[in-house]
């Protein structure tokens, strides 16, 4: 990728805070942080070495001379920060004339994952923050401009749309706060076709929730087979599909089944659905342990 010169980027993905009480400022927690009290951060009206202030970002954004800023935050809370720099709020007058002179004349920008007192997801589903994710697909090809320029206000305005709907998918509300410069967009560079394909997206996993599996006869679980498939839908978790230990989850695939026990053998039916489409699988074992086995199996085989 081809960056413009004289260009100041910073990505920070992590846990943030924001202080209602003290001086209504936004926190980014550092790696030495082991608490998220507002009281564990400040000391003396300092802060600590555990997080970054709002005040202390403003302090090292004055120091930098490049004319182009664009600034991305995915962390909870982190509108506080568009908040501080928007309308100053817990700042010094001197910093309020620095922000605005930062805003008018050098072109800055910056996006936060939520709003200053909401939650930034980051889901396993996606394999990162929501807002980064949208973000990658931005610079993958859903925001580019023409010859593969990435533009600042097209990646914003793309997240800020996206994100609601990632969001939604896995059960959650976040939209992004944005603070725009009154100078006017500005690309950040470029992104080639062999770029593109080096941004490497993890398609959305699929999700399962609680099996449930009785006997015809009794529509109870006499032989504990939904515990089973829960067990081994745990067990396998994380590289294929994901498992939530609960009854329902947005888009999520729930295994549902029927036995019989006749002639000494075991017969099992199974049925879920995907996409609208529902499916189906007989299996048959003459133990309950052999069945076991094949459930496991025969989950390992499939490509949901």
């Amino acid at each position: 990728m081809q960056v413009l010169k004289m260009l100041f980027f910073v990505y920070l993905s992590g846990h943030g805070v924001a202080d209602k009480e003290v001086n209504g400022e936004f926190h980014f927690l550092t790696e030495e942080a082991t608490s998220m009290k507002i009281g564990d951060l400040i000391e003396d009206g300092q802060t600590t070495n555990f997080s970054l202030s709002g005040s202390d970002w403003i302090r090292l954004i004055n120091k930098v001379k490049a004319q182009k800023q664009f600034m991305v935050i995915d962390a909870c809370g982190a509108g506080k920060a568009v908040d501080n720099m928007s309308q100053q709020k817990g700042i010094r007058a001197s910093q309020i004339k620095a922000i605005d002179r930062m805003r008018d004349r050098t072109g800055m920008f910056v996006l936060s994952g939520c709003a200053a007192d909401a939650v930034s997801y980051e889901s396993s589903v996606y394999g990162q923050g929501v807002l980064t994710y949208a973000v990658l697909e931005a610079m993958r090809g859903a925001a580019l401009q023409k010859e593969g320029e990435v533009d600042v206000q097209s990646v914003m305005m793309y997240a800020r749309e996206r994100v609601p709907e990632l969001a939604k998918d896995i059960g959650a509300i976040q939209e992004p706060q944005c603070l725009f410069s009154s100078g006017g967009s500005f690309p950040v560079g470029i992104i080639t076709e062999d770029d593109q394909r080096l941004i490497t997206l993890a398609d959305p996993k699929p999700v399962f929730v609680n099996a449930m599996i009785l006997n015809s006869s009794t529509i109870r679980d006499d032989l504990g087979l939904s515990k089973k498939m829960n067990l081994i839908l745990s067990q396998n978790s994380g590289e294929k599909y994901l498992y939530f230990p609960v009854e329902q989850y947005p888009g999520s695939i729930a295994i549902t089944g029927l036995y019989s026990t006749k002639d000494k053998k075991i017969e099992l039916r199974l049925v879920w659905s995907k996409d609208q489409k529902e499916f189906s699988e007989t299996l048959s074992s003459k133990t309950l342990e052999s069945l076991t086995t094949k459930l496991e199996e025969w989950l390992k085989e499939q490509q949901f």
